[in-house]
């Protein structure tokens, strides 16, 4: 299925203190779907 990864980032940038290198996102549309990652803000 076609998909749409949103908010990219690579773990080595946003946790520099550990030896990490993974590209990583923080939403992907799929078709009608959405999923998220981790904790979201609520309105």
């Amino acid at each position: 299925m076609p998909h749409l990864r949103l908010r990219k980032f690579n773990t080595r940038d946003a946790y520099p203190e550990q030896r990490l290198d993974n590209d990583l996102c923080m939403a992907v549309r799929a078709g009608n779907h959405v999923f998220l990652r981790g904790q979201t803000a609520m309105d």
